[in-house]
């Protein structure tokens, strides 16, 4: 009997050992909403990874980039998207982590896997609702993305800057997910719509079913007022003009539209081990085809590239491979348990 007792425990602790390891094969991820650049490479590498290794994904769309960092900074997140600027503003404790007393050590725990695009901001309004310009959202309802979010505080130094307008005071904020922020501005229940995204964007094409648009557009002088001449000077943003052609007529600005325009990346954190980042990394750098034809802006992100703009050290186990393959990784991306 003693013997029989000491077998079954011995099977329950191999079977505890067993389930533990498999737990670490089944990752919790969070994106952007679907639709956006972030949604897309995400459900790529998700598409690749599970392909080519025994690693399942579980992906959660909508998260905020705020919630979504701070989660994979305490291990409630195994991946999710960050970019350079909220990085460094989670580093610095400031702008929506600003009353995260624990903001820069949660920092100093995540790991980047590989950069892409996020895409071109945009603020778009029908172009009949009489909204020509940034000044003309005076008692207007508008979406700014999710409150607390990083698109939050982009829309507001756009708009500061090109308006002068207060959120809250001049107009009014539709404080709403993004999902439901999409949603609104179709059913006109906001006049203008603050979004991410690739040109063209799939979500202004699907906006543009029910009647023609405009895009707001930045000016010189708005661009050397801040906030906005703080936010292009930090990590991760620059100035781009965007061409409106590519919509066929729905978007009815004159030439081009000045806006801003964001790196990002894929993230991790120290608590995932190197063997499980190493064979995701392995996966997506093997099959970067898989990666391209997912979307034709994502030939972008390649073996060139896919270092560019980041501010993170890598996951170890993207820095083992990358140090396999022959990439010459400059020394701030080094993680420090490489070292």
């Amino acid at each position: 009997m003693r013997y029989t007792r000491n077998l079954i425990a011995g099977l329950s602790l191999v079977a505890l050992g067993a389930t533990g390891a498999m737990a670490d094969e089944f990752l919790k991820m969070s994106s952007l909403q679907a639709g956006s650049p972030g949604y897309t490479i995400s459900t790529a590498f998700i598409n690749i990874v599970q392909k080519n290794t025994d690693i399942k994904i579980q992906l959660a769309a909508g998260e905020t980039q705020t919630k979504a960092m701070l989660q994979g900074a305490r291990g409630q997140l195994d991946i999710m998207m960050s970019t350079p600027f909220a990085v460094f503003w989670m580093e610095n404790q400031k702008a929506m982590f600003a009353k995260i007393e624990d903001a820069p050590e949660l920092a100093g725990k995540l790991r980047n896997i590989i950069s892409f695009p996020l895409g071109t901001i945009y603020v778009v309004v029908r172009a009949d609702s009489g909204i020509e310009t940034f000044a003309d959202l005076a008692g207007k309802r508008v979406f700014m993305g999710p409150p607390g979010g990083g698109a939050y505080n982009i829309a507001n130094a756009m708009i500061v800057s090109s308006s002068g307008l207060k959120a809250g005071e001049d107009f009014e904020v539709a404080k709403l997910d993004w999902s439901s922020g999409s949603q609104a501005f179709q059913d006109g229940n906001v006049d203008a719509y603050l979004g991410t995204g690739t040109i063209p964007n799939p979500l202004v094409e699907q906006f543009a079913l029910g009647g023609d648009l405009r895009f707001l557009t930045m000016t010189d002088e708005a661009f050397e007022k801040q906030p906005a001449k703080g936010l292009v000077s930090l990590p991760g943003f620059i100035r781009q003009v965007v061409d409106v052609a590519p919509y066929d007529g729905k978007v009815v600005n004159d030439g081009m539209v000045e806006t801003i325009a964001m790196e990002a990346a894929l993230t991790s954190h120290v608590g995932v081990s190197e063997e499980t980042v190493y064979a995701m990394t392995k996966a997506v750098l093997e099959n970067l085809d898989d990666l391209h034809a997912t979307a034709p802006w994502l030939a972008s992100v390649n073996k060139d590239t896919l270092l560019e703009g980041m501010n993170l050290p890598l996951h170890a186990g993207t820095y083992r491979y990358l140090k396999e393959a022959g990439f010459d990784i400059p020394e701030r991306l080094v993680p420090p348990e490489a070292k």
